[in-house]
């Protein structure tokens, strides 16, 4: 039963740091992989501002809407912008 328990707590540590080395993946890889990228909330106005500003100035910006992801990934992806932008 302990062996049990010790290898189901070690099986989702595992998949935790998957998912946060995936998520660090992810926001790396799209900002280099663009001019411009914009992490918005489609809800949240001055995300909408942004994107106007780029819209006049005639720039096209990758948009990751992030509120349309998946739930588990927006608190991750919010904090790995929060602690290296």
């Amino acid at each position: 039963m302990a062996t049990t328990t010790r290898l189901s707590a070690m099986l989702m540590i595992m998949v935790a740091v998957f998912l946060c080395w995936a998520k660090a993946a992810f926001v790396k890889n799209t900002i280099s992989s663009h001019k411009i990228v914009i992490f918005s909330k489609s809800y949240c106005p001055y995300c909408r501002r942004a994107k106007a500003v780029f819209k006049e100035l005639n720039q096209v910006p990758h948009i990751v809407e992030i509120d349309e992801r998946d739930v588990a990934p927006l608190n991750k992806i919010q904090l790995r912008l929060w602690k290296n932008y």
